[in-house]
């Protein structure tokens, strides 16, 4: 079944074809490009299919969306499937009260290493990220053998606080399999909290895979604890009840690690009360797991001294925890959530003003200049001034203050470092050491690490400023299930209008939000102001900057009479679908499918590839179809366009408005490089040139003409 704005309600889809059952196909329900809802009524069922249900990209039928409320809903269904729920840079989705079982036996065993996955939520497309809440299912995959019979995964989902929350799982290799790039740059993210867990070989696992780590973004929502429950205080535990460790091979409870990724992942705090862990793996004298029941790589540091806060004791570890049974899952009053909403922005208003005042003596850039322009005759005055305003340095100073390693003496450095806790805390912090020329001694970063165990006044602003933010995203997630419910589609612009923009995260959100309802001028708008953060690396500015230009090329594609790409459009998603397989390239490659008949490449196999493969490749595609424009935008009268290598034959660059109408035409010989090209007449707007040597198409730019 393909379906589109469909609403189901105690429907059954099985498939008795033995036969024709392999890996992921055949599939029950493909919603791809639409936004749905599966009520199962505790009645319906989905068995013997590849896939149950498959959900993939609402992004790219705006004319879906536009005035829809877009929320997906499966709920009270039994799924027999070899990967029953998939969903993949959808509009928020909640997966809620559904059980879970593997495929009937009358079909065929599929091959070993083959993946068996219950719920499966990704978003591979787009920097935005995506919003969940997977709640109260029951999957048991008893019977299956191996790492890849997953009971949840979760994939690169990004900014949201979204959560996993009072599952049960069964017989599965991962209980809960957190991979990649699962939090935003502030520390909001994937909860995984009062889940119960029986037989699993690991029951958690954050962690790398596909390359895809190393970045602020890299590991799950950096505070683990009640944060879904309606009642203080919170911090206190995060609920869930872990398997009995049944193998001595068998790293039970957390596995956590760069396994079979590259880089490194931010740590988090994993806040227990000792009933979560099965009293096998438990140190009671102690206080604290046992080797068991913790994966050995989880330690204080790991690779490149990166930070994880993993196994926090409660002060009171014998209380078994409650909150998980105040969690509050119905919806509100659309009133109640706009009352809510508008008293947690007033709060957090405040927080961030205060936050302001304390961090780097509430004079960031000035601080900064002093560090920049110091040298080594002013070290001491500089090192005052930092411990001046310690506790509360931010992580920009204090990186500026490591690389200045030949005008602050490295034991000048470590006092600093010392007396900002959070220093001990931070990935970026850990790298810059590890990059210095005149690195610390082991005596030196051990005081910094002592860190850990400390915390100021600055980081628990940060945490209650997150704390906020969380309520903030399950409220928004609340007003969109109200009104899909209740079929308010005039009030969601007021409900978006609450939520705040007023840092990148907010504006992270609301991108995410204005994509997936079709309204990609401000989603444009936010795209390119996210392209400036100072906390992402060039790479990730880079996506942002591109991820703009496919939101600008798609609400051309979606207002034109004939939704057809002209040559300059297609040689230029082309480019970006192989220079980012593993990020926009899903998005770049589905408007070329859609609106370019162009068939799909396997992306994900590409991505797969290992960083230095995968680096080189795209240097080579780079490097072969590259070409630079200055300046851009353009406001005068000229132009020089840049090739990435002398012309090997006689081309040409045109000149192509929207419509792919041809406007100019410049010959390039043989060995040239830059190219001179006149706008005389042309009028302001959006255009693409593109270069041609010999008969072959080999680079294509946008250009903006102020």
């Amino acid at each position: 079944i393909r379906v589109n704005d469909v609403r189901f309600r105690a429907c059954d889809v099985i498939n008795t074809a033995t036969g024709w059952f392999g890996n992921n196909f055949p599939t029950a329900l493909n919603a791809a490009t639409a936004q749905f809802q599966w009520i199962g009524m505790d009645e319906s069922e989905i068995s013997g299919f590849g896939r149950g249900i498959w959900s993939n990209g609402n992004y790219v039928a705006p004319s879906c969306a536009l005035g829809y409320v877009p929320v997906n809903d499966i709920a009270g269904t039994t799924l027999r499937c070899q990967l029953s729920v998939y969903l993949n840079n959808t509009v928020p989705s909640v997966v809620m009260d559904n059980s879970i079982f593997p495929p009937p036996a009358i079909y065929p065993v599929l091959p070993a290493g083959s993946f068996y996955t219950g719920i499966q939520v990704q978003n591979n497309s787009t920097p935005a990220g995506m919003q969940f809440l997977v709640a109260d299912n029951s999957i048991n995959l008893t019977g299956l053998a191996g790492n890849n019979i997953r009971g949840i995964a979760v994939d690169n989902c990004k900014g949201f606080s979204n959560y996993v929350i009072r599952n049960t799982l069964a017989g599965c290799g991962r209980g809960i399999d957190l991979q990649n790039r699962n939090r935003g740059a502030n520390g909001e993210g994937v909860h995984f909290e009062c889940n119960t867990f029986n037989g699993c070989w690991w029951d958690v696992t954050p962690r790398c895979a596909g390359g895809n780590c190393g970045t602020v973004e890299t590991g799950v929502a950096n505070l683990q604890a009640d944060t879904y429950g309606t009642l203080p205080p919170f911090n206190n535990s995060a609920g869930n009840i872990f398997s009995n460790s049944t193998s001595a091979a068998a790293y039970d409870d957390i596995e956590c690690g760069p396994t079979n990724g590259v880089g490194v992942m931010n740590g988090f705090d994993y806040w227990y009360r000792q009933p979560e862990f099965a009293a096998i793996n438990y140190d009671v004298p102690n206080n604290v797991p046992n080797n068991a029941s913790v994966f050995a790589n989880v330690q204080p540091y790991l690779s490149n001294n990166a930070p994880y806060n993993v196994v926090i004791p409660n002060i009171d570890p014998f209380t078994t925890p409650s909150f998980c049974n105040t969690v509050e899952l119905f919806i509100p009053e659309l009133e109640a959530i706009s009352y809510s909403t508008n008293e947690l922005n007033a709060a957090l208003e405040g927080l961030q003003e205060i936050h302001l005042m304390i961090v780097d003596g509430g004079n960031t850039e000035e601080l900064l200049d002093n560090v920049h322009f110091s040298d080594f005759n002013q070290a001491l005055s500089l090192y005052q001034d930092l411990i001046n305003a310690s506790p509360a340095l931010s992580e920009e100073v204090m990186i500026a203050a490591i690389q200045k390693e030949f005008d602050l003496p490295a034991s000048l450095l470590t006092a600093v470092l010392v007396a900002n806790p959070s220093a001990a805390k931070s990935a970026a912090i850990w790298t810059a050491l590890e990059s210095r020329e005149i690195p610390l001694d082991a005596y030196q970063k051990a005081q910094i690490k002592l860190g850990l165990g400390q915390s100021s006044f600055k980081e628990q602003l940060e945490k209650d400023i997150i704390e906020i933010r969380t309520q903030l995203d399950i409220k928004l997630f609340q007003g969109l299930r109200y009104l899909s419910q209740n079929g308010l589609t005039n009030s969601t612009a007021t409900l978006l209008d609450a939520n705040d923009t007023r840092d990148y995260e907010g504006k992270r959100q609301r991108a995410a939000i204005d994509l997936m309802t079709g309204s990609y001028a401000t989603a444009y708008d936010l795209a390119k102001e996210m392209s400036n953060a100072k906390y992402y690396s060039p790479y990730e500015k880079e996506v942002w900057l591109e991820y703009a230009e496919l939101l600008l090329l798609h609400t051309q594609l979606i207002n034109r009479e004939t939704r057809e790409l002209t040559e300059p459009e297609t040689m230029y998603l082309n480019t970006i679908r192989d220079n980012y397989p593993c990020d926009i390239g899903h998005y770049a490659q589905d408007l070329l499918q859609w609106f370019g008949a162009v068939e799909p490449i396997d992306l994900n196999n590409f991505c797969a590839l290992s960083s230095s493969e995968r680096s080189l490749v795209k240097k080579v595609s780079s490097d072969r179809n590259s070409m630079k424009i200055y300046p851009n935008p353009a406001t005068g009268d000229l132009v020089i366009c840049k090739l990435s290598s002398p012309a090997a034959y006689d081309g040409s660059i045109q000149l192509c408005d929207q419509t792919g109408r041809i406007l100019k035409t410049i010959q390039v010989k043989i060995g040239q490089v830059e190219v001179l090209i006149s706008l005389d007449a042309i009028k302001t707007g959006i255009y693409t040139l593109t270069s041609r040597i010999g008969n072959e198409p080999v680079a294509s730019s946008q250009i903006i003409i102020k």
